[in-house]
């Protein structure tokens, strides 16, 4: 007596199996992972995307998520995720969380349609890295190059670099400035140094 009914539950328990197993594997994976619906609004987050930004799976869903993105990038962020990429395109941008603790933490989303056998959009999935490192690093090599071209400035000194392998030299502003020239992107070759 296998009939309709009994086919349902067997069905329905696979795809109730199917949706554990995903949880389960997005749950193990080092990086955030989401899902909405097509209107964009959120219908899962994964445990790494909750840590980074400081909500529970709870305050995602929907636009609660919203919340948690700093307030200088919220309005960009929401208009943003929503740009039409095309079948195959994927969407990626950059934006801070605001933790609950007030830390900040950067990220950057990549996202791509879900369509269905009609090609109409079911939803969207995407993956969020965790880039605060990586900004905060880039932050402070800015830094420290602004810290350096003062400090030639001040003592009326220059540096340059020569890249063996393709012969081009790099020199810095100030060495332009001294030899009474205007800056550009490269410097003269190594044999004209």
């Amino acid at each position: 007596s296998n009939g309709p009914k009994q086919t349902a539950m067997k069905i329905n328990d696979a795809m109730r199996d199917d949706e554990a197993g995903f949880r389960s594997l997005c749950d193990a994976l080092p990086i955030g992972v989401f899902l909405s619906d097509a209107q964009g609004h959120c219908t899962f987050t994964n445990r790494y995307l909750q840590t980074l930004a400081g909500f529970t799976s709870a305050e995602a869903l929907g636009e609660g998520f919203a919340q948690f993105i700093h307030p200088q990038d919220r309005n960009r962020v929401m208009t943003e995720r929503m740009t039409p990429v095309g079948p195959t395109g994927v969407l990626q941008y950059q934006f801070r969380f605001l933790r609950p603790d007030e830390s900040i933490r950067w990220a950057k989303t990549r996202r791509i349609v879900v369509f269905n056998s009609a090609g109409l959009c079911t939803g969207h999935v995407g993956t969020v890295e965790d880039i605060t490192d990586h900004m905060q690093i880039e932050e402070t090599l800015k830094r420290r190059e602004a810290q350096l071209a003062e400090a030639q400035q001040l003592a009326q000194i220059g540096s340059w670099q020569h890249d063996s392998a393709t012969g081009t030299v790099l020199w810095s502003d100030e060495l332009w400035r001294l030899f009474g020239l205007t800056p550009r992107e490269f410097g003269p070759s190594f044999e004209e140094f």
